[in-house]
């Protein structure tokens, strides 16, 4: 299917609004880019829709039609300020990895909190929404983070080099796009980005049906 059929399909299922309404673009998401992205109040909402219209032009998922990289979902988390705190530590500082992250919105917000950046590594299939994440955050130059085009399910790409490296990995919206098979050799992959430490944890969101 390509990007227009799918696109229309999307809207069909009522997945794709016009505009963000005021829980996802909340005052935690105004903060972040009028101080890390430096807009001014009145272009936040409209560069957010400039942004979103190009990634939906690349690829419309309904995650983008629905305005979900606004969510800030890992900030929201119960362990967030375990996360964070370990990040922070400069004595031994932590490391994550956020698998499928979009246009790395969560990064982007640990990164404000006060976690080097360094430390953080981001991973997406599409490039494309990796190098729109700079424009939407305008930190291009600025973010020290590692952003990854790499495929979970491949033995042979970059994510080798991960393997035993990670504190944490998050993983938001992300599972339930495959079938259960797919899910436990995508956990099985997840697993092996952790230190073999006590302690380390992989956090997340996922959505699912009663009936699969």
């Amino acid at each position: 299917m390509d990007s227009l059929s799918k696109g229309e399909e999307v809207k069909r299922n009522g997945l794709y609004h016009d505009l963000p309404n005021s829980e996802l673009v909340n005052d935690s998401v105004k903060e972040l880019f009028q101080k890390y992205s430096n807009l001014e109040p009145e272009n936040t909402i409209p560069h957010i829709l400039n942004i979103r219209e190009k990634a939906w032009a690349i690829d419309p998922w309904p995650c983008i039609g629905l305005f979900q990289f606004c969510e800030l979902s890992l900030s929201k988390h119960p362990s967030y300020p375990r996360v964070l705190s370990a990040l922070k530590d400069p004595s031994q500082p932590a490391a994550l990895f956020d698998l499928g992250c979009c246009f790395g919105q969560d990064i982007r917000k640990l990164a404000f909190d006060g976690a080097p950046s360094k430390n953080l590594v981001g991973c997406d299939l599409n490039g494309a929404f990796l190098d729109l994440s700079y424009e939407l955050f305008r930190d291009h130059g600025r973010l020290q983070t590692p952003m990854l085009v790499a495929d979970i399910f491949r033995d042979d790409g970059p994510l080798t080099e991960m393997e035993g490296t990670m504190d944490f990995v998050h993983a938001s919206l992300f599972l339930h796009l495959f079938n259960w098979d797919k899910q436990v050799e995508a956990c099985k992959q997840i697993v092996k980005l952790l230190k073999p430490l006590p302690g380390t944890t992989i956090l997340g969101r996922q959505t699912g049906n009663v009936v699969a």
